[in-house]
């Protein structure tokens, strides 16, 4: 083999070379890109992931307050039916209590 002949096969061996390099980036740039439909999707799940939990957590404090407020409410019930009771058992034992024959 003569060395213009061994310039010329290393030569085309790295046009070969290179063209297959840039077949493979085609392939990989037309795999690799996103589609707008692909993006939405994932935005949505993105968002559906993030406002679930926010949702959760709200609905979760506005429960306790709630439940907060009636255990109040209850708690000053109790309280006021125990004032109640203590005036009518109070006037009983001081003899005031009315005649309920009458």
């Amino acid at each position: 083999m003569t060395y213009s002949q061994y310039v010329f096969k290393l030569f085309r061996n790295q046009l070969h070379y290179f063209a297959q390099r840039k077949r493979q980036k085609r392939k990989i740039a037309a795999k690799s890109g996103f589609t707008l439909i692909e993006s939405v999707v994932a935005f949505s799940l993105i968002v559906g992931a993030a406002v679930g939990p926010f949702f959760l957590i709200t609905r979760t404090l506005n429960s306790s307050k709630s439940a907060k407020d009636r255990l109040i409410a209850a708690n000053l019930a109790q309280e006021s039916i125990e004032i109640i009771r203590y005036y009518r058992d109070s006037n009983i034992l001081a003899g005031c209590m009315v005649n309920p024959t009458l």
